[in-house]
């Protein structure tokens, strides 16, 4: 579940993980449950590819970042 605080990491990180690499976000919405986003991306990325980027970069980040508060809830 997303607070405002952790939503506004975890914008934060997804921004900074687009920014270096080859896609880019063009529309982001936050969900209580959820992270919606609209990539745009060359050919040569597979979906998969660029998914699998945000995911690990979002744990690894968001673990490093918060987890004081994350080993409160898992």
């Amino acid at each position: 579940m997303l607070d405002k605080e952790m939503n506004d990491a975890v914008k934060n990180v997804l921004q900074q993980v687009a920014a270096n690499s080859y896609f880019c976000i063009k529309v982001m919405e936050m969900d209580k449950d959820y992270v919606h986003l609209l990539v745009s991306a060359p050919p040569k990325l597979s979906p998969i590819q660029v998914v699998m980027k945000l995911k690990q970069e979002i744990t690894y980040r968001i673990w490093k970042e918060k987890e004081s508060v994350l080993r409160l809830i898992y």
